[in-house]
């Protein structure tokens, strides 16, 4: 945990085994967040980055889903843990009600949008004012 980082009410960091997050220097959540890192998953929070309220940052599905021929676990094995990371990097800003999940990468001075869905991309700067100047 960084210094100077501020968490308002209502809010759960959870890990699981051999699980880790990490939050930079003066980071700021708002009320009702939830951050969960799965067993052998870490979630890296970059410096400076605000969350609003009710955001959700999850390195899981939170169930399992089985082969229904095989009865093999397709997404939750040991081996699938490695690939559920999440990065954030520096200075991003996640609006109300957002929900980051597993695969996540949202490059430096990236804004994700109140009610976003994050999971499985690379958010950039520059990604994002492509998509602002085709609107």
């Amino acid at each position: 945990m960084g210094d100077n980082c501020l968490f308002n009410n209502d809010g759960e960091l959870t890990c699981g085994k051999e699980a880790q997050i990490r939050i930079g220097s003066n980071s700021e959540f708002g009320c009702r967040y939830w951050i969960v890192a799965n067993t052998l998953t870490f979630i890296d929070i970059g410096e400076e980055c605000i969350f609003s309220k009710d955001c959700l940052i999850r390195s899981t599905d939170g169930h399992s889903i089985f082969d229904i021929h095989t009865g093999e676990n397709i997404n939750s094995s040991l081996s699938e843990q490695y690939k559920k990371n999440i990065i954030i990097e520096d200075h991003v800003w996640f609006g109300a009600k957002c929900s980051c999940f597993y695969g996540a990468k949202i490059g430096s001075g990236s804004i994700v949008g109140a009610h976003s869905l994050v999971k499985r991309y690379s958010l950039t700067t520059v990604l994002l004012l492509e998509i602002l100047q085709r609107l």
